[in-house]
């Protein structure tokens, strides 16, 4: 099956296909730009189709780190948070170090609500399994600069 053409129509609506590009990504074979391109999309009915297109990679291939991470997105961008953790733990129990999974977990657990500890405890997997990571690399500056700064309006003795 080729995949549809740029802009083309869904169903002669004369409506833009939002998801061409996934689309495409899928049919041509290039499952991160896939995943990538459904990050993107805005809107209820598109994610859900989105999600339809990761569930069927997944049963077509597999469920993968990957694949489960961007059907979480697709849940979290729903305000799905609940259902969006239940994928993220699923991809923790195949590979409890995965940097993106952890990210992912990091700040779901913040839209939850959940202790502090839980995003610590996530936060220093991430720290001392991944320390070269560009997530980690830039949140040791945001940290770095945030002590620089206290210091500097530090009440004098």
């Amino acid at each position: 099956m080729a995949p549809p053409a740029p802009g083309a129509a869904s169903a002669g609506s004369g409506e833009v296909d939002e998801l061409f590009d996934v689309k495409n990504a899928f049919y041509i074979g290039s499952y991160q730009q896939c995943i990538n391109e459904a990050q993107r999309v805005k809107g209820g009915d598109k994610l859900q189709e989105a999600y339809y297109i990761f569930q069927e990679l997944a049963d077509k291939c597999s469920p993968t780190l990957l694949l489960l991470n961007g059907q979480a997105a697709c849940h979290s961008a729903q305000g799905r948070w609940e259902t969006a953790e239940g994928v993220l733990q699923e991809a923790l129990d195949k590979d409890s170090g995965h940097p993106e999974t952890l990210i992912n977990l990091i700040v779901l657990s913040q839209h939850l609500g959940k202790p502090p500890e839980v995003t610590n405890r996530y936060l220093s997997q991430l720290k001392d399994s991944h320390r070269t990571h560009p997530f980690i690399k830039d949140y040791q500056a945001k940290e770095n600069d945030f002590d620089r700064l206290a210091l500097q309006y530090a009440p004098s003795a």
